[in-house]
């Protein structure tokens, strides 16, 4: 694996507003729908319900193995894609989606295509193609990320 350089950059999160009508008029910010320049996802596409990690050290391999699920559910119609903001150091191993059945059907399984596309100097955006025949607006589904780590911002690579 490449050898990962630190960015010459910090990111600070900061929060600014996109302008919009709601704006306007002297309105508070809490009318004003906010945006992280920093991030690649698109979060106000969907509510996060529950979010579960789980991260396995090997250190004597120097390696990070992790699976996440997120819970989700879309608050717009016609969402085809999540966007997640991820590292260019993480592989991703496989992503996975469970949609509950409908009273009394079989829970739906499928794995999912993604693609992985520079962001920043320290970032990238995961993009994660939504099954549209499943995924339906305000109707909760789960996420399943599982991904490899050797080296990386946050796993130093002199254990």
């Amino acid at each position: 694996m490449a050898q990962f350089q630190r960015p010459t950059l910090c990111c600070c999160r900061k929060v600014l507003t996109v302008p919009s009508k709601s704006c306007e008029g002297g309105r508070g910010l809490g009318q004003c729908r906010l945006v992280d320049i920093a991030s690649a996802s698109n979060f106000h596409s969907f509510k996060l319900r529950h979010f579960h990690l789980d991260l396995r050290l090997n250190f004597a391999v120097k390696e990070m193995t992790g699976w996440e699920v997120l819970e989700l559910v879309p608050i717009q119609p016609g969402v085809q894609t999540l966007v997640l903001d991820t590292h260019p150091s993480l592989l991703i191993n496989s992503i996975d989606c469970k949609v509950p059945g409908t009273t009394g059907a079989q829970d739906i399984s499928l794995s999912l295509t993604y693609r992985v596309d520079p962001f920043t100097d320290y970032g990238s955006s995961l993009n994660i193609s939504l099954p549209a025949s499943v995924i339906r607006p305000h109707r909760a589904f789960q996420i399943t990320v599982r991904y490899t780590t050797t080296d990386g911002p946050a796993v130093r690579s002199h254990w």
